[in-house]
């Protein structure tokens, strides 16, 4: 398989998600990404530091986050930039 060959996957997480985790299981053929508010044990790290993005909502309040994850094929990908390339050096 080539580099252009196969999935691309997109993903923009809202600026709420500050902090990405990857986990592979193992050997395993997969990996899961988690765009999440907060590092890893943010809430024992946060006595100690501030910038771990651990945040206590009081009664009542609310957080609101977005992803949007999108599939696509490398191929189609690398032909729509080849394009685009062409097009701008048309213009240059």
């Amino acid at each position: 398989m080539a580099a252009t060959d196969g999935p691309a996957i997109e993903l923009l997480a809202s600026s709420a998600l500050q902090h990405l985790v990857l986990h592979r299981p193992g050997p395993g053929a997969y990996f899961c990404v988690e765009p999440v508010s907060h590092v890893a044990d943010a809430a024992n790290l946060a006595a100690a530091r501030a910038d771990t993005g651990w945040r206590v909502l009081a009664p009542g309040e609310a957080m609101t986050c977005s992803l949007r994850l999108s599939v696509s094929s490398l191929s189609r990908q690398a032909n729509d930039n080849t394009r685009a390339t062409t097009r701008d050096r048309r213009h240059d």
